[in-house]
């Protein structure tokens, strides 16, 4: 049962609001669920790299690029990185590297030599751009569509394979490959391991992400492994692991990361969406439910890019979800109905807040009365032990009556609750009472106290209420 809804989701420095997802598939346009880039144009469009193509969003349709026999047409569809340079957009591909014009869509594939495996495009501050591939680093000169190439033949790098790219303020760049984090400084590589001695079995250093600190901590990188998170100074050279040995992450394969503020880590996983809190040391999961449309649309997360609205974009290996990580509007709840230990679910027909701020929800499983004060939560239904028990739990509309009383209206009939007195009260349609329909659909009530209904087949019934029992003292059409 989800009960108050939520476009948005909070960070704060010590808190993390209920996170509720916007999510896009192929239902929704996208030309395949393996999605694995974005990024967004200086006129607000969202490019999506996917498996069977690049997609163009803008807010409502998407345009879609392919390739084809058309030389200008992309050289694959298998994405697997996006950078945009202005209005040129690099296209990294399975099979060849491209770049397109955002505005005229004219695309030019380029000669990359043997190094066709596209795994990341990074650009640096003097405007060059470092395209990582399986055959090493292509280096494309500002404006040019000439490169030279690093590999592990003419350099110290560790491995051919490139899956990252940082550059610090002093003008390093850090890489991330298959096998260690290497800087590359004035044209010399050196080669950094950030896994030691845990997981001996596994032979190689995977590098996935590099990100700076929040704020000015120059000199502190994130760096996201296939065995965990590591905390990196470039200027010491020292480093701290975060793994399965010393927090509760879901999944050690740290694929992206973002940073809200100085205090919170959002990592996205093989497994699962953590938020990390590196002050207290706390973590949150967040996973994909088949249940809840809301949730995160998959548990593999690959990259987080946040918008020029604020909000974060996670591309999974299921589609793309969105969340809006502003000031929320509102806040999202969720409560649901169980039978035994199977979660199967609940409407909510009616919510009504009381006097004292206490939140009152009519459902087909009955009436649910939650506190928010001290986060309680009460049920009302058929089943219920007899002072809390309701004529049916097919409950339709909520009214709090000048007494403080709730009136629930069932399909079976009304009930009155009062919490002062901690009594329930049932009526049901009878000659002498002059209720003539036991489906209630809904209460309105009048500045006098007087309390007016509608039931099945009558538009209208007046009921006046007063605080003696019984407590009806007229029913009439």
């Amino acid at each position: 049962m989800i009960w108050i809804l939520s476009w948005n989701f909070q960070v704060t420095a010590s808190t993390v609001q209920p996170f509720f997802f916007f999510n896009l598939t192929v239902k929704d346009g996208l030309s395949s669920n393996m999605t694995n880039s974005i990024v967004q144009d200086q006129y607000g469009f969202m490019w999506i790299g996917t498996q069977e193509g690049l997609c163009r969003h803008d807010g409502y349709k998407m345009l879609y690029f392919q390739s084809g026999a058309d030389p200008n047409s992309l050289s694959s569809n298998n994405m697997s990185a996006l950078l945009l340079d202005g209005d040129q957009l690099w296209i990294g591909t399975w099979d060849g590297l491209n770049v397109m014009d955002v505005q005229s869509f004219e695309n030019k594939r380029l000669d990359t030599g043997k190094a066709r495996v596209i795994r990341t495009i990074y650009k640096d501050d003097a405007g060059h751009i470092w395209v990582g591939t399986s055959e090493g680093i292509l280096i494309f000169e500002k404006g040019t569509s000439s490169y030279h190439q690093i590999t592990t033949a003419n350099s110290g790098l560790s491995h051919n394979m490139i899956r990252s790219f940082h550059q610090t303020p002093d003008g390093d760049i850090w890489i991330g490959t298959y096998d260690g984090l290497n800087r590359y400084r004035k044209g010399v590589i050196t080669s950094y391991d950030l896994k030691g001695d845990y997981k001996p079995l596994l032979q190689n250093n995977l590098i996935c992400t590099i990100v700076p600190s929040f704020g000015d901590q120059d000199s502190v990188l994130w760096v996201g492994t296939e065995t965990g998170l590591v905390r990196f100074n470039v200027n010491s050279l020292d480093y701290s692991l975060y793994n399965s040995t010393n927090t509760s992450f879901s999944n050690e394969v740290i694929k992206t990361i973002y940073t809200p503020n100085d205090s919170l880590l959002i990592l996205g996983t093989d497994f699962g969406l953590n938020i990390y809190n590196r002050t207290t040391g706390s973590n949150d999961i967040y996973y994909h439910d088949p249940l809840i449309d809301n949730t995160i649309v998959s548990n593999v997360i690959w990259e987080i890019f946040e918008d020029r609205q604020n909000r974060l974009w996670l591309i999974t290996s299921n589609g793309v979800s969105i969340v809006d990580h502003s000031v929320p509007l509102y806040q999202f709840h969720e409560a649901y109905f169980f039978n035994d230990h199977p979660r199967i679910g609940n409407q909510v027909r009616d919510i009504l807040i009381a006097s004292d701020q206490t939140v009152w929800l009519a459902t087909i499983h009955g009436v649910v009365h939650h506190d928010r004060e001290s986060g309680t939560t009460r049920m009302f239904s058929s089943t219920s032990k007899p002072r809390h028990r309701i004529l049916l739990d097919n409950v339709y509309s909520l009214q709090e009556d000048h007494l403080g009383r709730i009136w629930m209206g069932t399909a079976g009939g009304m009930n009155v609750w009062d919490e002062k007195r901690q009594k329930m009260y049932a009526i049901t349609a009878h000659p002498q009472n002059g209720l003539t329909s036991n489906y209630i659909s809904h209460f309105y009530l009048e500045e006098d106290g007087t309390v007016w209904l509608t039931a099945w087949k009558v538009a209208f019934l007046r009921v006046v209420v007063t605080q003696m029992i019984p407590w009806i003292s007229n029913l009439y059409v």
